[in-house]
């Protein structure tokens, strides 16, 4: 389902997924070719849209079990001072923070509502590590889901309606079924981005 709205050059795309199976990577490259073939010097980007309440209710509703603050590109001492001219070699580096001794649920709710840097999420002040980012390890339901709070704009999450659709005779959900749940959904969606 595609919704474009006038006088922007950007809209909605809905896919359905089975399971693991989508067709986001295969329709994403029909579309672009033929966008660029019917209107030439234009192409289409196909983007990861996550509402920051999806994330909420998934992160709200799961279970917390660790944070991990990220350090992208930290210099590691190989071995210092056991060899002579020991090099530096850049390596991500975390500090991982177990959710079963440190309640984080108030402070990612402060994080939401403050609108504040992830950098302030966390202070680990007997640590030097001035952190780049921090992710969040969620359990739904059985399914570990992780979240990079600082970069939310990259999340990427499904709409489960398993439980919803109506189910034919080959064990498929029905379009009708799909459509009608995919019709809400898509005003969900237009209602925030497009107040």
């Amino acid at each position: 389902m595609i919704y474009i709205p006038k006088d922007t050059n950007e809209g909605i795309l809905l896919l359905q997924r089975t399971g693991k199976h989508g067709i986001r990577t295969h329709f994403g490259i029909f579309l672009d070719k033929y966008f660029s073939d019917n209107f030439p010097g234009f192409s289409v980007e196909i983007n990861t849209l996550v509402q920051e309440e999806i994330i909420k209710r998934i992160i709200y509703g799961g279970t917390i079990k660790k944070l991990r603050c990220v350090k992208y590109q930290a210099p590691l001492d190989r071995v210092d001072g056991l060899d002579e001219g020991h090099e530096e070699i850049p390596h991500n580096m975390e500090i991982v923070l177990s959710a079963n001794k440190i309640p984080f649920l108030g402070k990612i709710q402060n994080f939401f509502n403050s609108k504040g840097s992830v950098k302030s999420l966390i202070e680990l002040r007997d640590f030097n590590f001035d952190y780049d980012t921090v992710k969040v390890d969620v359990d739904l339901d059985g399914s570990l889901i992780t979240f990079d709070l600082g970069c939310l704009q990259r999340a990427k999450a499904y709409y489960d309606i398993s439980d919803k659709v109506v189910i034919d005779s080959d064990d498929y959900p029905t379009f009708q079924s799909i459509q009608t749940i995919a019709k809400i959904y898509l005003q969900e969606v237009i209602n925030q981005m497009y107040p």
